[in-house]
């Protein structure tokens, strides 16, 4: 036993010890289409507007850069009271991963997420339904029970 304790030890101090996966993205890297970037442990408000870019179905939306860790578990909430809010969470392809529409109460969006890969992902606030706008807020915490 004490040499697999030693052997871990020199490892450590060596930089061989395992290690999360890092990301390939600095911390304050933003995606190209994005408005800005959020971090876990923050809010931010938002204004959906007729000239913000449109999704499939034809609703506005706004983009955020989340930089996520490898297996952290993290809520995201979209809440707006003046539409009904949807919430997507997409990798740095574009590759859809989750969505919701009203799992926060009411008409508030929330997203339970585990981030499935050390990398920049594409967290986006919009509307249920297209022809409605204002404003929003975005929030992610982490959850226990990821990293």
């Amino acid at each position: 036993m004490r040499v697999v304790m030693a052997a871990a030890a020199l490892l450590a101090a060596y930089g061989c010890a395992a290690r999360p996966a890092a990301s390939p993205y600095p911390a304050t890297y933003t995606l190209p289409g994005t408005v800005g970037q959020i971090m876990k442990g923050q809010s931010v408000a938002g204004q959906l507007s007729l000239t913000d870019p449109r999704l499939s179905d034809n609703s506005v939306y706004q983009a955020w850069t989340y930089i996520g860790t490898k297996g952290e578990r993290i809520q995201v909430d979209v809440m707006s009271a003046s539409f009904d809010a949807y919430a997507i969470i997409e990798d740095a392809t574009g590759t859809v991963l989750a969505r919701d529409d009203d799992s926060g109460g009411g008409t508030n969006a929330r997203v339970i997420f585990v981030v499935p890969a050390a990398g920049a992902y594409r967290v986006i606030a919009s509307t249920y339904r297209q022809g409605s706008y204002g404003p929003y807020t975005l929030a992610v915490q982490g959850l226990s029970g990821g990293r």
